[in-house]
Order: C-alpha cells, then sequence, then structure tokens
C-alpha cells in the first residue's frame, strides 16, 4: 500500500540521515558528563525518543490537513532558501571561531568541563602542531 511505503521511505531516510547522526553525537558528547549514571543515559535516551515521537506525530498530523500541505508545496522553495542561509551562516560562524572560543562555550555551558576543555585544546594543538 502507499501508506506504507510512505511511511517505510520516511523512516529509511531519517534514520540514515548524517546530520541526525552527528547531531545525536554532539549533543552526547557534550550534554552527558563522563561521571554519568547509566540511569541518567538511559533517562536522556527516553526523553529523546518521546521527543522525536512527539514531534513527528505533530508532523504527520500537521501535514494531513489538505491547505498545509498545497501552501509548504506553494513555498517549499522559499523554506528551503531560508533555511538554507540560515544554516550556511551558522556554519560559517562556527568555521570562523577560534578554539579558544569553542573551549569557552562549552566550558560555560558546562563549568565541570572547564578541565576537559582544556585538555581538549592542549590535544588538538599539539596533533595539529605536529602535523
Amino acid at each position: 500500500s502507499s501508506l506504507k511505503s510512505a511511511y517505510l521511505k520516511g523512516v529509511a531516510i531519517h534514520l540514515t540521515n548524517p546530520k541526525a547522526i552527528f547531531f545525536f553525537a554532539s549533543l552526547y558528547a557534550i550534554a552527558i558528563p563522563a561521571t554519568a549514571s547509566i540511569e541518567d543515559v538511559l533517562l536522556l535516551n527516553a526523553l529523546i525518543i518521546s521527543q522525536g515521537f512527539l514531534v513527528f506525530q505533530c508532523y504527520a498530523f500537521i501535514f494531513s490537513i489538505g491547505r498545509v500541505r498545497e501552501f509548504y508545496t506553494r513555498m517549499q522553495r522559499a523554506f528551503e532558501t531560508c533555511f538554507a542561509a540560515a544554516f550556511g551562516f551558522a556554519g560559517f560562524k562556527i568555521l570562523t571561531l577560534e578554539l579558544s572560543q569553542w573551549t569557552k562555550v562549552l566550558a560555560s555551558s558546562h563549568p565541570e568541563t572547564d578541565a576537559y576543555c582544556e585538555h581538549l585544546t592542549h590535544s588538538i594543538t599539539h596533533y595539529v602542531c605536529n602535523l
């Protein structure tokens, strides 16, 4: 049936999306301290799965409305252009940040990672200098 194939196509696209893989890898690397218990990690997983389920159910409901689909279809190019510009700008800002600024950003969001940030900066600097 077309509904089943559309569903399976959506699942395949989502599960093979490299952006999602990188997002969750960075989320876990930054958000979960090395001292986190297994319960904390399982709780985070449950929250992420619940949030993902809720978001995709909302998408399904919203786009099941014909007028919404028609509007999105008409405006798709404009939406994609705006998002591409926003992500391009964000990527440019990330690429132009100095390593020391990154470590400050990480340390300010998680004070307990200050020593780790210093170690990371030293490790990366050592690696780059020895290329």
